[in-house]
């Protein structure tokens, strides 16, 4: 009968040091995957080699007009889409307003502004007034700890816009 009293202790241990452990991934996936927002958004590509499964998948709604498919694959594609946006973009200025997150996912409420970038007839780069919006990601991580896939909604206004513009006027 001694046995099951030390039987229990043991077992609640392990489950606390389980518990520990995982939320320590859970906080990891959190950091990881605010990195990698900033990151995609803010010009940095460094980002893909550090965070980002070799078979990441990234799908927006903007996709589909942008690229003709509503996702992008691999490292090579991500990548090259960080350049691109980072041309098209410039001043960015990324606000993470909220971090959610459990097991293998984690959920980013965003907003995002910057000057839309053009060039002249002479080639000359100008840029152009600030937009917004906003949006929210969900990221899925791997065994590894390597993001496998970003998907997002995003709108204009985001939906932290939608909250602060819709406050009742009386």
């Amino acid at each position: 009968m001694i046995y099951r009293p030390i039987i229990s202790l043991l077992l609640l241990g392990l489950l606390a040091g389980y518990s520990s452990k995982n939320s320590d991934v859970v906080a990891g996936h959190k950091v990881a995957a605010e990195k990698f927002f900033r990151g995609v958004y803010g010009g940095d590509p460094s980002v893909v080699d550090e965070c980002a499964a070799e078979n990441i998948v990234m799908s927006y709604p903007i996709f589909q007009t942008l690229f003709n498919s509503p996702v992008i694959k691999g490292h090579d594609s991500v990548t090259n889409f960080i350049n691109r946006f980072s041309t098209k973009w410039k001043d960015p200025k990324i606000t993470v307003h909220e971090i959610i997150a459990e097991g293998k996912a984690v959920v980013l409420i965003w907003s995002f502004r910057a000057r839309d970038a053009f060039y002249d007839s002479s080639g000359q780069s100008n840029t152009g007034p600030e937009k917004s919006w906003g949006g929210i990601t969900v990221y899925h991580f791997n065994q590894e700890g390597k993001i496998e896939s970003e998907v997002g909604e995003e709108s204009e206004p985001g939906p932290i816009g939608r909250l602060s513009s819709g406050k009742s006027k009386t």
